[in-house]
């Protein structure tokens, strides 16, 4: 049996990956959002791992829905920089529980120190074969942990867009339907961020790596749907965002970056 692996902040890590060139942006660090991406492959990864709650969760015919995430994006990462993705508990409730994850640069040959790249919290709701919220299994609520609040990502509320001041529309491709036959969670939070820069390059302005953001799930979205995503400026580098399908809001977010040059 091979040792576990830990993350500084104490998480259990589930994955070593290595940034590829094709998944750099324009400034040759991999976008935030596509690190959301990374910590559903952590998820995933995880499944296949006992004594990390995800085994249980997704088995036995049970899934969790996600339900709300809030990530802090604190380090860029460049192509073939090891980064390490960790797993962990939180708070549990009874059908409800917490997801922590981070990512950590891995110095090799060198004295330098693991530098936290991202973290995330989740909010997930245990479901059972039947597809209804279902109690948490003890196994997972054994391996739960009381851990404090992580300061990155206090003061992340969500702001209804009252007064949009821009607004773009795309239809859902099958390239953003995942197993689930729905759009993936993942994919709320870049279609905000796109639609964050795209107000930006409308105004003229330069956008900035975005820092923070927080995205709370209302209903599923599905092939074929016209989506229409607005934006309401709330303070310099500060954006809410809603997900819209006709009259129905599918998901409202919360972006923060330094404000555009």
């Amino acid at each position: 049996m091979q040792p576990i692996s830990m993350t500084p902040d104490g998480l259990r890590q589930v994955a070593r990956i290595v940034p590829r060139g094709d998944e750099l942006g324009c400034d040759a660090a991999v976008p935030p959002v596509h690190q959301l991406a990374w910590f559903e492959h952590g998820r995933w990864e995880a499944t296949a791992l006992s004594g990390t709650g995800m085994d249980e969760v997704f088995g036995h015919d049970r899934i969790a829905v996600v339900r709300s995430q809030r990530a802090a994006f604190l380090r860029p990462v460049g192509i073939g920089e090891p980064v390490a993705l960790s797993v962990g508990l939180g708070r549990v409730g009874k059908t409800s529980f917490e997801i922590v994850q981070s990512l950590w640069t891995e110095p090799a040959g060198t004295q330098q120190p693991p530098e936290c790249i991202a973290v995330l919290s989740i909010a997930a709701v245990a479901l059972g074969a039947d597809r209804r919220p279902s109690p948490v299994p003890d196994a997972v609520r054994a391996l739960a942990r009381d851990m404090p609040p992580v300061p990155a990502l206090a003061g992340l509320d969500l702001v209804p867009v009252e007064r949009p001041d821009f607004t773009w529309e795309i239809e859902v491709r099958p390239s953003e339907i995942d197993v689930f036959s729905h759009v993936n969670h993942a994919c709320y939070a870049r279609w905000a961020d796109d639609a964050r820069q795209l107000r930006d390059r409308a105004r003229g302005l330069a956008s900035q790596p975005l820092q923070r953001i927080a995205v709370d799930y209302q209903r599923e979205t599905v092939l074929g749907e016209r989506v229409e995503v607005r934006l309401q400026e709330l303070g310099p580098g500060d954006v809410a965002a809603e997900v819209r399908v006709g009259d129905e809001v599918r998901a409202r977010a919360r972006l923060q970056a330094p404000a555009a040059n």
